[in-house]
């Protein structure tokens, strides 16, 4: 069994219960998905946090709760990994290195907020690299999510985020590194459940780029654009030689800064390039399935990001841990960012572009809201079903071209039921619905509950010998009450009789 503690925002406890061991946690550190667990009912509501462990006291995860739905005994929590607290927005900031970058937003946004009620209790250690970690392309847009900083920093620089409860403190711990344990595993021994493998294809990746200048409002335009290609060597540069083909393009834009050169700015253009054609160092998928108590992998004590080369059939593949499944008394580890290839980057081109905004942004964990528009007050009613008057507020805005049973969508629109096909349902309610003829003659051939009476012969069940109710007495059982009594019957004489009289 694991036992699920329930703490407030502001780290209070709130609740506790037991959920069977036997469910599925999924801890992805590239996608942070949701998962779910079935619990009894406690108090838990969205933006809580959620700490498991065994009935020993180990710790299986932290989480952070997006969503809670109660059914009548037990209800079903989802759950993010606890780092998904930082799915928030904040105003666009070069990120010249990620690991600074990421502990001043944090510092910025949780701790030190003017909104009071923004504030979380971190306790943030960030630890320096051997080298600054930049990411670029976030400058495209007015503002920039923390998470997906942090996700592009683990995948592209080994950079980790790691976030834990200090329940006795009161806090949250974050961790931000670089990651530099390392790891080999033979992944054809025995202790091995499963192995599957998924190879990156890098045709199709992008092999050049166009960046064009842009300059702040007010200043001259600009026209200086550099072309980057991607070299057979793995180079990259300016130089149309030697490139890697199929040609496969990206194009963006670079603002030069007013206090920035050209000569800064084209070394800003080298960074962004490299960045953006330089395959994936962590091209693949490698999930494992071992047992828990594996002594050889041992995967409970596995870190995040750890670096990991495994060898497979004998070919040796270079990846790190990128997330954890846990389900009952075996573990799915997965390495690699291949997974995150496609999904994780539409992802983030939504979030950034603003063109779907997270209900649980600023640190509740949420999952995206979406509304639905159109026709208003739908109600299903049996026997209900009659003509509709529809107003064009009921339709919404649209093309005053179309037209539905020969009305133009910009007029009141009354449509029959004949229009849509229901023509054959009743349109009455239940209560006025008429009786057919059939169902009357039926009815006329019942007799009353109260002082029926009866034609024919009418039957009725027989009573028991000896039942004294006002149960309805039949033939059958009066005859078996006089045969009863026959045998009771004592024959004598007439003399017998004088006697008696006399």
């Amino acid at each position: 069994m694991y036992r699920v503690e329930i703490f407030d925002q502001a780290m209070n406890y709130v609740s506790a219960c037991f959920a069977d061991d036997a469910q599925t946690i999924s801890l992805d550190y590239l996608a942070f998905d949701p998962f779910q667990i079935t619990t009894q009912i406690v108090d838990a509501k969205k933006g809580y946090f959620c700490h498991i462990t065994t009935e020993d006291g180990t710790l299986v995860a932290d989480c952070i709760i997006s969503d809670v739905k109660p059914e009548k005994t037990l209800q079903e929590i989802s759950l993010r990994p606890l780092q998904a607290l930082f799915d928030a927005e904040v105003f666009y900031s070069p990120v010249s290195d990620a690991i600074t970058w990421i502990a001043a937003n944090l510092q910025a946004e949780y701790i030190e907020a003017a909104d009071v009620l923004q504030r979380r209790p971190l306790s943030i250690t960030a630890t320096p690299g051997s080298r600054l970690f930049p990411l670029t392309g976030y400058n495209l847009n007015p503002t920039m999510n923390i998470l997906s900083v942090i996700t592009n920093a683990f995948a592209t620089w080994d950079v980790v985020t790691e976030a834990s409860l200090d329940l006795a403190n009161k806090r949250i711990l974050v961790n931000i590194h670089e990651q530099t344990e390392e790891q080999t595993i033979e992944c054809d021994l025995e202790n091995i459940i499963e192995t599957e493998v998924t190879l990156g294809d890098s045709y199709g990746s992008t092999n050049k780029i166009t960046i064009k200048k842009t300059v702040p409002e007010g200043t001259p335009s600009g026209t200086l654009q550099l072309t980057y290609y991607l070299h057979a060597d793995g180079s990259i540069d300016t130089n149309d030689t030697d490139r890697v083909v199929p040609v496969f393009w990206d194009v963006e834009v670079l603002e030069q800064e007013e206090d920035m050169t050209d000569a800064d700015w084209i070394a800003k253009t080298a960074t962004m390039a490299k960045e953006a054609l330089t395959p994936g160092t962590y091209d693949n998928e490698v999930v494992l399935r071992v047992w828990a108590d594996d002594k050889i992998i041992n995967p409970k004590s596995i870190a995040l990001g750890t670096i990991t080369t495994l060898h497979i059939k004998g070919v040796e593949y270079f990846s790190i841990l990128t997330g954890v499944q846990i389900e009952g008394v075996v573990y799915t580890l997965t390495f690699g960012a291949v997974r995150t290839e496609l999904t994780k980057k539409l992802s983030i081109e939504k979030r950034n572009s603003g063109s779907s905004k997270s209900s649980g942004s600023g640190g509740g964990g949420g999952g995206s809201e979406s509304q639905v528009t159109g026709v208003k007050g739908a109600e299903e009613t049996l026997y209900r079903i009659g003509d509709v008057n529809l107003t064009p507020a009921d339709l919404g805005a649209v093309p005053t071209t179309r037209t539905v049973n020969g009305h133009a969508l910009s007029e009141n629109i009354s449509l029959t039921k004949s229009d849509v096909g229901l023509s054959n349902v009743d349109n009455t309610s239940d209560s006025a619905k008429p009786i057919s003829n059939a169902t009357q003659s039926a009815l006329d051939l019942k007799a009353n509950i109260a002082s029926p009476t009866f034609t024919g012969t009418p039957s009725a069940p027989t009573a028991n010998a000896g039942t004294n109710t006002t149960q309805i007495a039949t033939t059958a059982f009066v005859k078996t009450a006089i045969d009863n009594n026959e045998a009771n019957w004592v024959a004598i004489t007439n003399a017998e009789i004088d006697a008696i009289c006399v």
